[in-house]
């Protein structure tokens, strides 16, 4: 996260911003407005937590191998179950302030893809990638608007054509319906 003042340098050009008014409610901080964020979060096993862990199982272990190999079953699983319940209470307030997981983040910005045509085809092939809506640019999407424009009267001329009332020719004066 940023703080306010920062400035921003886009990941893809070298663009810079200063950041924006500072706005806590969409996790953006003072991102300039148009600008994109990319954030990349990735779990990985807390090393602490995994030697923690090792531990706990070398010492229930070492415990249990000095339980004589003739004793019945049922009791060997009877001092298995106490020692590993003295372990886990051991351990316990050390267990519990060490997370087992620790989170990787990478974060990067881009300006504004509409600001910069290397950026904006950049990005879109990014979101491409992962199925996401391209970025268009103001000429692009002023012809889709007026080519939607065009559709959207060829319908309507369609349409028009569709329900326009059926003239029924009437009857010249002085002839004679037939009827079936």
């Amino acid at each position: 996260m940023s703080i306010e003042g920062f400035d921003y340098e886009c990941a893809l050009s070298g663009i810079t911003a200063e950041g924006g008014q500072f706005h806590e409610a969409d996790g953006l901080d003072d991102l300039p407005p148009g600008w994109l964020q990319v954030s990349f979060k990735r779990r990985g096993v807390n090393p602490q937590y995994a030697a923690l862990q090792q531990v706990k199982h070398s010492m229930i272990e070492g415990l249990m191998s000095q339980i004589p190999e003739n004793y019945p079953e049922e009791v060997v699983e009877a001092q298995f179950q106490a020692v590993a319940m003295q372990v886990e209470a051991q351990f316990h307030g050390m267990e519990s302030t060490i997370s087992p997981y620790i989170t990787y983040e990478e974060e990067v910005f881009f300006a504004p893809p509409e600001s910069n045509e290397v950026v904006r085809e950049a990005v879109n092939e990014v979101r491409e990638t992962l199925g996401l809506a391209l970025f268009s640019t103001e000429s692009e999407e002023a012809e889709a608007e007026e080519a939607e424009e065009a559709e959207e009267a060829e319908e309507a001329e369609e349409l028009e054509e569709i329900e326009a009332p059926v003239e029924v020719p009437k009857p010249v004066s002085g002839a004679t319906a037939v009827t079936p």
